[in-house]
């Protein structure tokens, strides 16, 4: 039986759009406005995604993100941007 991708994504969608429904705000969270192509909407910063990408780009962007869905077992006061750290050949004392 083939799988319905589209109506499974029309699905999810409106159960996101439930989940984000009740979060609507009239003013950015970030203290920096993010520059975007369309008007913006904002919603309070309380759920988290899982998102899989490729790379950071140089100026701070996911490139190619993938939403892979929400989690309920971390807090969105909780998550931060993970610094990858290199290992220096010869540190410093």
């Amino acid at each position: 039986m083939p799988e319905d991708r589209h109506g499974l994504q029309r699905a999810r969608a409106r159960a996101g759009e439930g989940l984000l429904t009740p979060l609507e705000t009239k003013t950015c969270p970030f203290e920096e406005i993010p520059k975007t192509a369309e008007r913006a909407h904002w919603v309070k910063p309380r759920l988290v995604a899982q998102v899989k990408f490729a790379e950071w780009t140089a100026d701070g962007h996911l490139r190619h993100p993938v939403y892979l869905g929400l989690r309920d077992d971390k807090k969105a006061t909780g998550v931060h941007r993970r610094r990858r750290r290199f290992r220096t050949e010869n540190p410093e004392p």
